[in-house]
């Protein structure tokens, strides 16, 4: 006879290995400094938002802050928010499609095609980075005044381009490296053009760089404030940040901190809720580009 022994796993109490972790100082010196730079950094935006939300003393003119959501009637009525909203959502869309058309195509001629001065000619993008605003903004305000593109959707949309190409086309001719040239060289081959394989090849493979540049470029067009006062005089054009930043002069905004708060709130919040809804593209967008 043979006899069979029956494996009877151990019970999971009984074998279960506990490791302690050991607490040093500098595990402890690593949570006091992050916990410091957490509270350095959402301390001044949970006051914010805190302020704005609840009641203040009414200034006798204008909406009651008294109420719930006093302070934010307030600020938005005397913010002209609606026409800066829709200011800013067209300057900044348009920017960041115009960005992700010049600088896709910039990138691909510098990273895809081979002609002389290639590797000079990106140099010289690159290097205009360091070219602060404030050095170029009188001959470019004099040159915007001579060629009458003040006070004009595309002339804000122009100096926003200008100032976007050199990092954007950077962030793209750094993903493009990383694509399989098999592909594009397949792409040559059944007869695609140049154009034909950068906007149906490329392009839908870059997803994750088109998420990265559309975020970054948004939020900067949006929060920007030395453009849209260098460029435009109207308050009926100016963006919904630039316009904030006159308001917050004003005697009724500079008389309440509720009604600043909420300026401040009003200005920052639409930034972050595009932000939020983009990490979720940027995730698929890498998902999406995975595979190739």
């Amino acid at each position: 006879m043979s006899s069979e022994t029956a494996f009877e796993p151990p019970a999971l109490g009984s074998v279960a290995i506990r490791t302690r972790r050991r607490v040093t100082g500098r595990s402890i010196l690593a949570v006091v400094a992050l916990t410091a730079i957490s509270v350095a950094v959402l301390g001044p935006i949970l006051y914010t938002i805190v302020t704005a939300l609840e009641p203040s003393p009414w200034a006798g003119y204008g909406p009651d802050t008294s109420v719930a959501f006093g302070s934010i009637l307030a600020a938005w009525t005397y913010g002209l928010m609606p026409g800066s909203i829709v200011n800013s959502m067209i300057l900044s869309t348009a920017a960041v499609v115009v960005l992700w058309i010049v600088c896709s195509m910039a990138a691909y001629a510098f990273t895809l095609m081979r002609f002389p001065g290639r590797e000079l000619l990106f140099l010289l993008v690159l290097a205009t980075v360091m070219v602060p605003v404030q050095v170029i903004m009188f001959p470019l305000f004099i040159e915007y005044k001579d060629l009458g593109l003040l006070n004009s959707y595309h002339g804000m949309i122009l100096a926003f381009v200008i100032f976007g190409i050199p990092l954007t086309t950077f962030q793209f001719a750094a993903y493009f490296k990383t694509l399989p040239r098999e592909i594009l060289d397949a792409a040559r081959v059944d007869g695609a053009s140049t154009l034909q394989t950068l906007f149906r090849v490329v392009l839908p493979m870059s997803k994750p760089i088109l998420a990265v540049t559309g975020i970054i470029n948004f939020v900067w067009t949006w929060n920007d404030v030395l453009l849209p006062f260098l460029f435009l005089q109207d308050s009926e054009l100016k963006p919904l940040v630039a316009q904030l930043a006159v308001v917050t002069g004003s005697q009724f905004a500079s008389a309440s901190t509720h009604v600043l708060a909420a300026i401040a709130l009003l200005g920052f919040a639409p930034t972050v809720i595009v932000y939020l809804i983009a990490q979720r593209q940027i995730v698929r967008g890498i998902t999406a580009g995975s595979v190739k």
